[in-house]
């Protein structure tokens, strides 16, 4: 490239002699009889100068420019040769090299990139430092022109790009504008099509729900139906199961809206029969009126819970690890349901001395359960245990006296268990916040308590295989948790009338 600049020096500053006799200059080398000059101009000599430079750094081709003798066509042909040339001519007709030339003009200035392609890549190791600054000049003008006008791949490219529309408008309002509705995109979905959507069935006015209110807001013959179902589950967990909805709330909901509609039906066929209908179909419906039904049990069931809290100081538990040793103590075997005291065994151990013996059976007839089921069920005589009196029946054949039923002592049981489970750790529990997930763990709920539950239903169902054994400990229980309270009939009771205590015959 060097030579090359000479050149053009040499053709504006210097005539052709000169020139071919600058180039044939060299020590130790032949002159040519064309220049008989001797003596040379400072011009002459910084060319010559630059030449025995450049030639040091030079290939083979221009080593033998200097060692043969040429003349001045010889040496301009050269020159010519070794000349920068228009890549165009390099190449047949390739549209492909001259577009990947200007884009490598245009990304002169840009961060270096890998060729995309032969002919860009082929081309890129033809470019010297002279033609890099040539470039440099002519790609600004190149950058103006690309700004009016895209190339035919970039033209392509912008017509493929996807265009997205808006779905509403900006909410922003220009001063003094009236504001208006935002606009809403009218793409239709295909699950929107009200072709395609299920149909809601309509149902008569009254056994439809009001959404602005609890049971007391509904209709009456949904009232009448939330009635008729809480009557089905008090009376289950009175004569059947506390926690019926264990892990299977959905199925239970149900089960209790289909029995509780059917003696509605024979009071009033055409009023209920929609009701009876939605209960079968309508899955919501009975999940809405299904809760205002179920959640009454755990209301009943909080309530001997409650009580067992006020009534386990009988076991005299303390504090520390004296309450941990009695804890434990009591709740093995299940022996907090007798009668007892605090004793120690043969090896030191704190044990609870059970009463009773083969003649006398004191099993569930521990004080604190018989006060923790009067207390929760039978305090006054219009409490929940006596609506189901009915139920109170003797299972012996011929000693009539009435026996409490099984799962009310298994959850009175259940619950004095769960109060003194509380102390196990020496001290009571503190109670978390009722939002908190340990608030859930210390619940009187079934996962946790229901089967100290069914342990205490399998230990009488157990005692029933003996009539009067069973009969014996549940008439005992039941009279002594209804107490005064027994009878609703208590003129049963009375032995005589005010006029008793009334001597008649000093009377006029």
């Amino acid at each position: 490239m060097l030579l090359t600049s000479l050149y053009f020096v040499g053709q504006r500053k210097v005539p052709k002699k000169k020139a071919a006799s600058r180039t044939a200059k060299k020590p130790n080398k032949p002159i040519s009889p064309e220049s008989d000059d001797s003596s040379s101009s400072p011009v002459d000599d910084l060319l010559s100068s630059d030449v025995g430079e450049s030639e040091a750094d030079s290939d083979d081709d221009d080593d033998d420019l200097v060692q043969v003798a040429m003349s001045d066509k010889q040496v301009t042909r050269v020159l010519e040769d070794e000349a920068p040339q228009d890549p165009a001519g390099l190449f047949d007709n390739d549209d492909g090299v001259e577009m990947a030339s200007i884009r490598s003009g245009l990304s002169s200035s840009e961060v270096s990139r890998p060729p995309t392609s032969e002919s860009e890549g082929m081309f890129d190791g033809l470019h010297d430092q002279d033609d890099d600054d040539d470039e440099e000049e002519e790609a600004p003008r190149k950058r103006r022109a690309s700004k009016g006008k895209a190339t035919k791949r970039e033209a392509a490219f912008i017509g493929e790009r996807p265009t997205t529309l808006p779905a509403r408008t900006s909410a922003k309002e220009s001063k003094g504008a009236k504001s208006s509705a935002p606009r809403v995109s009218t793409v239709k979905i295909e699950s929107d099509d009200e072709s395609s959507a299920k149909p809601v069935k309509s149902w008569p006015d009254h056994a439809c729900l009001n959404p602005d209110g609890q049971m007391a807001a509904q209709s009456d013959p949904i009232r009448a139906l939330c009635h008729a179902g809480i009557k089905i589950v008090e009376k289950t967990l009175v004569t059947k199961d506390a926690w019926p909805e264990l892990h299977q709330a959905k199925a239970y909901r149900k089960l209790v809206l289909s029995a509780a509609v059917v003696p509605l039906l024979e009071k009033d066929k055409k009023t209920y029969e929609p009701l009876q209908k939605r209960v079968a179909e309508d899955d919501k419906f009975v999940k809405t009126v299904g809760r205002w039904v179920v959640d009454r049990l755990a209301n009943w069931r909080s309530k001997p819970r409650i009580a067992a809290s006020n009534h386990i100081a009988l076991y005299q538990l303390g504090v520390g690890d004296v309450c941990k040793a009695r804890v434990n103590a009591l709740l093995e075997n299940d022996v907090y349901v007798y009668p007892g005291e605090w004793g120690t065994s043969e090896k030191g151990k704190v044990i609870w001395l059970t009463k009773g013996s083969k003649t006398d059976i004191q099993i569930f007839l521990s004080p604190a359960l018989i006060d923790t089921i009067k207390e929760a069920f039978f305090a006054t005589p219009t409490a929940f245990g006596f609506r189901f009196k009915d139920e109170y029946v003797s299972s012996h054949p011929t000693r009539p006296e009435p026996e409490l039923t099984i799962p009310l002592v298994a959850l009175g049981a259940t619950a004095l268990y769960a109060a003194i489970f509380e102390w196990r750790e020496g001290k009571k529990a503190t109670r978390p916040s009722q939002n908190s997930k340990a608030s859930m763990a210390e619940k009187f709920e079934g996962d946790q308590f229901k089967a100290v539950f069914d342990r205490h239903v399998g230990a009488l169902a157990s005692l029933k295989t003996k009539p009067n054994t069973y009969h014996t400990i549940m008439s005992t229980l039941f009279s002594k948790v209804t107490g005064e309270n027994a009878s609703s009939n208590q003129s049963a009771q009375s032995q005589g009338n005010a006029l008793a205590v009334l001597d008649l015959a000093g009377l006029d």
